[in-house]
């Protein structure tokens, strides 16, 4: 949309599918999470254009982000833990502490960074919550400014 490009959809079924399509050159290109195609790259068998995060994987500083070229791109893909609304404040906040602690691990960062995933915690579940709104917010607009809808 920024770029002022139309792509067609291919839909595929799934990451899986839509790798297998690229690498056998039915499709151009696709969107792929970073931990699938982080190897294929490593082994020169993609070319990855630009990430979707607004900065740089310090586990491959080489790759650029396509806010470099689009400044204000931001479609960074997270992944958060969440429990049910009701759940006692206590519990969320003890949650959260044990949840950052083991993130902070070096053996699970190791982990966590050899699957081509960076972590990451917020500050607070209310951070947390904060961050999950806007981010709502802003891929509400993206869909309704392409005319997205489910079929």
């Amino acid at each position: 949309m920024m770029a002022g490009t139309n792509f067609g959809t291919v839909p595929y079924r799934g990451g899986s599918t839509q790798i297998t399509g690229i690498l056998a050159g039915d499709i151009p290109l696709g969107m792929e999470s970073i931990n699938v195609a982080l190897p294929l790259w490593r082994d020169n068998k993609v070319k990855i254009l630009g990430l979707v995060s607004a900065q740089r994987l310090s586990l491959a500083p080489e790759i650029p982000t396509i806010a470099e070229t689009f400044p204000g791109y931001d479609l960074g893909i997270w992944q958060s833990i969440v429990a049910p609304t009701g759940t006692p404040g206590e519990i969320v906040r003890k949650l959260h502490f044990s949840i950052r602690k083991v993130l902070a691990l070096p053996e699970v960062k190791e982990k966590l960074l050899n699957a081509g995933i960076e972590p990451a915690s917020s500050a607070s579940p209310e951070e947390l919550a904060a961050f999950i709104r806007s981010q709502a917010q802003t891929r509400a607009k993206v869909i309704q400014a392409i005319g997205m809808k489910l079929d």
